[in-house]
């Protein structure tokens, strides 16, 4: 299974989307210093016990979920690499629409409750994990123009 270097790149990759269930994407700040926090299970506020949810979204997280079990499952693929790099493919383009919507999101909230957004460093793990895919599917390329070599010798 992890033996080749685009199931270590998949497995990188799957790594940061597991992340992202954990970190925040963006913090809001009202003018009267209150504090909001956008994960992937919605807007919260941050209160002194903790947290109180403002918007829950579970469409958000159940996304997440879709995008690491495609990672996973292209991890297993490997012995059809022709699916292996369709499963990636869908994979990115899950990942930068998943971004995407994030981004729409945080300036959604920001506006509607008038508040100043910072966008956290995990926003940007959409990106990473979308380059190592992309660096995942290079090398599949790589092995199946290899296989497909040795048999044309054959």
């Amino acid at each position: 299974m992890i033996q080749r270097i685009q199931s270590l790149f998949l497995l990188i990759s799957m790594i940061l989307c597991g992340i992202l269930f954990f970190t925040p994407f963006s913090e809001c700040s009202s003018v009267t210093g209150q504090l909001y926090e956008l994960t992937c299970r919605g807007l919260f506020y941050l209160t002194s016990s903790g947290k109180e949810a403002i918007s829950i979204n579970l469409a958000l997280t159940a996304f997440l979920v879709v995008i690491f079990v495609f990672h996973l499952t292209s991890i297993f693929l490997y012995k059809n690499r022709i699916r292996q790099i369709r499963f990636v493919v869908a994979s990115i383009i899950l990942l930068i629409a998943y971004w995407a919507v994030v981004i729409y999101l945080g300036y959604y909230f920001s506006n509607a409750l008038k508040l100043s957004m910072e966008i956290k460093f995990s926003t940007s793990l959409f990106l990473i994990a979308a380059i190592f895919d992309y660096l995942a599917i290079h090398f599949i390329r790589k092995d199946e123009a290899l296989v497909r070599s040795v048999d044309r010798i054959r």
